[in-house]
């Protein structure tokens, strides 16, 4: 059926089995076959009450009847296995037999069986799967089952639980909203796929405009972390001019809503229109300026932030900070995270890690793949830029996870890019060159237009890195003209800027690179960020011929990234360009401390190419031993760990138990305890205060 916008449900069916498979399905077929009845309605019970967590069978065979002798048939062909506390399946695809070839009126009366000894979830689930027909009473038993589930954070069981009411509702406009608000939990959870086949469904039910409105709007949402951009734009762009004459709230919050997908295409003009047309609705209708959400705030202020309009999103963000949270919190995740982008954006690193922390804590508690691997790519950025980069790298590698896992492009090509950058200020050339042809097989083709100047800009700092200037010069500029069409006015965005100057200064392109020098030099007049004012100079140090110009320049540009906190590897750059300066000037002597400061922070950081430079500028001024003894005894340590092992030593170093760290990474307790012995032993710690300590002295610790 064709839905609003003309979307098509896609097709998710997986391979066809192997022909072992088959054989094995035939063969536990046939030994199912061969079962008394009551054997076989034993079976089915099993696997009925394992499903739903294996608390009930014995009792539920008790009610018809039967007993555990029951399955003596079944265990003495092989077909399942008891023990002191437990009842198994010898092989998985039983468990398909089983449900396949058990009777509908076996099915029906186990079932019923079933919920008349369970309460709660599972009595409604046992009850929807006995009913055979639409059953009001049934599914207003599941609507309350799913807002239980909700509420312990089980989003995908809510979502699983609403579809299963509204295929039991027979009123057509009820069993609409009850897709539509499965629509929006499996949304949250990560399965956007489903929720886009759900909305359509929705809309098969009920069409008057006000529900189009809402199916619009989640639909959108859905479509977005899809990696449709161009799709969901449409969808939430027509829904707010729909909502706008009678529903201004509404309107003004979709519309909002709809930046989203427009920076996902990199069309920077139109997300600034967007935040300006939210802006004349808030102006239009009073209400709606006083009912507006921390959500909308926090994506003009993203707007505007991209746009490098600084001042212009500042009163947003401080309005969005300052409103009461929403007693739906999931409601609010999105916004949360765009507002931490934001804060990095304006260079406000420390109130953006703070909000991270909070953010990342109830994602996980949530369960939310989607806010969990957008907030865990922008929290890799921030630490980017504070010098956290194993920290930053280990977010970044469980972003991609969760992006990948749950088949979300635009988050795939966030987690893909903050990995790049990293591997391409380490050297780590191929491993970034792969990283950009994934961007680019498995995002870029699905019309996510922000990707190339992400992917250009990390091919470029890899080139500069390993002193492949031409390389460096070439991708960079296809980053900057990108951005440059794309309206892409804030420096902090994609940080090429500073590296284009410098290629450029390097290989003496005076022109071009007075062009860049000059943009940024608007840019930090009118922004404020240290960032273009720093790079700016620095570039400008390396152009000039007196060498005393050349070091009051290094000076202004360690001077403005003083200002806002350590950005050590812009910092580090700064200090080897000064170095490099004066010792070709005949001062070996004045140019060892810079040096020797830029080295402390190129290792910290693993900056391997940049540090390698950095000790054949000391050796050149006289430093005979290159070895150079770090300040603080973890980061090489820490740099030992993966990123998995990093994470959990992150969640540990907070104080929670196994159990809890597992909940948190959605692992099991067991990989929570092979990864910690693996991080005492890398770390040569025995207890969480020491591992604590570690990560606190380098600045890690939540």
């Amino acid at each position: 059926m064709a839905g609003a916008g003309g979307w098509e449900e896609g097709s998710w069916a997986g391979s066809e089995g192997t022909s072992l498979h088959h054989s094995l399905e035939r063969t536990w077929g046939r030994l199912f076959d061969q079962l008394p009845d009551d054997a076989r309605t034993a079976l089915f019970v099993v696997v009925a009450d394992h499903d739903a967590g294996g608390r009930h069978a014995v009792q539920a065979l008790n009610f018809l009847g039967l007993s555990l002798a029951s399955l003596g048939p079944a265990e003495q062909l092989g077909l399942v296995a008891s023990s002191a506390d437990a009842i198994r399946l010898r092989h998985p695809l039983l468990r398909s037999v089983v449900l396949a070839r058990t009777p509908l009126a076996d099915r029906v009366s186990a079932y019923r069986a079933l919920a008349e000894i369970a309460d709660g979830y599972s009595r409604s689930w046992y009850l929807a799967a006995a009913a055979i027909g639409p059953d009001e009473a049934v599914a207003t038993a599941l609507v309350a089952a799913a807002g239980e589930a909700r509420q312990r954070n089980g989003l995908r069981a809510s979502a699983r639980t609403l579809h299963r009411a509204a295929e039991l509702t027979a009123n057509p406009s009820v069993r609409a909203e009850r897709l539509l608000q499965a629509a929006h939990d499996a949304h949250l959870a990560g399965d956007s796929r489903g929720a886009v086949a759900w909305c359509e469904q929705a809309l098969g039910y009920r069409r008057d405009p006000s529900f189009t409105v809402h199916v619009q709007r989640v639909a959108g949402g859905a479509l977005t972390w899809m990696g449709e951009p161009k799709r969901a734009l449409e969808l939430m762009t027509a829904a707010a001019a729909a909502a706008r004459p009678n529903h201004p709230v509404r309107a003004a919050e979709i519309m909002a809503e709809a930046i989203a997908p427009a920076l996902l295409q990199g069309q920077v003009h139109q997300v600034r229109g967007l935040a300006e047309e939210v802006e004349c609705i808030w102006e239009e209708s009073p209400e709606a300026a006083a009912a507006t959400t921390p959500t909308a705030l926090a994506m003009v202020a993203e707007a505007f932030s991209l746009s490098g309009e600084i001042d212009r999103a500042a009163p947003y963000l401080r309005r969005a900070a300052s409103l009461p949270s929403s007693p739906d919190m999931m409601a609010e995740l999105q916004g949360a995270a765009f507002h931490a982008q934001s804060l990095g954006w304006a260079e406000r690193y420390s109130e953006a890690h703070h909000d991270l922390t909070t953010l990342l804590q109830a994602a996980r508690r949530l369960a939310s793949p989607p806010i969990l691997s957008f907030a865990l790519a922008i929290s890799a950025e921030i630490g980017w830029w504070t010098g956290q980069w194993a920290t930053a790298y280990a977010d970044a590698t469980e972003a991609l996870q969760w992006a990948s896992e749950n088949g979300q492009p635009g988050l795939l090509g966030y987690g893909l890019s903050m990995l790049a950058r990293i591997e391409a200020a380490r050297g780590e050339r191929e491993s970034c060159q792969a990283r950009v042809d994934k961007s680019r097989r498995e995002v870029e083709a699905q019309d996510v237009g922000s990707m190339p100047v992400y992917n250009y800009a990390a091919l470029g700092l890899a080139a500069l890195s390993g002193g492949h200037l031409s390389d460096a010069a070439a991708n960079l500029q296809q980053a900057w003209d990108l951005s440059c069409r794309q309206g892409m006015n804030n420096p902090n965005v994609v940080p090429m800027a500073g590296d284009l100057a410098e290629a450029l200064a390097r290989v003496e392109e005076r022109h071009r690179c007075t062009q860049i020098l000059n943009w940024l030099d608007e840019r930090a007049e009118a922004t404020g960020l240290a960032y273009p004012r720093a790079v700016g100079c620095r570039a400008r140090g390396i152009l000039a011929t007196d060498p005393d110009e050349a070091q009051r320049l290094f000076a202004e540009s360690l001077a403005a990234l003083d200002k806002v906190g350590p950005i050590a590897f812009e910092q580090a750059r700064t200090l080897l360009c000064s170095g490099e300066a004066l010792r070709r000037n005949r001062r070996p002597v004045a140019a060892r401390e810079p040096l020797h400061d830029a080295l402390i922070l190129f290792e910290s950081l693993g900056a391997r190419p940049w540090a390698a430079r950095t000790r054949a500028e000391l050796a050149a001024s006289g430093v005979k031993d290159r070895r150079v003894t770090m300040t603080t005894a973890g980061p090489r340590s820490l740099e030992e760990l993966s990123p998995q092992e990093l994470q959990v030593a992150r969640i540990a170093g907070r104080g929670q138990n196994n159990i809890e760290v597992a909940a948190a990474l959605f692992v099991s307790r067991k990989t929570v305890e092979a990864h910690l012995t693996r991080v005492y032993r890398k770390l040569g710690i025995r207890s969480r205060t020491e591992l604590a300590r570690i990560l606190l002295a380098n600045g890690i610790a939540d």
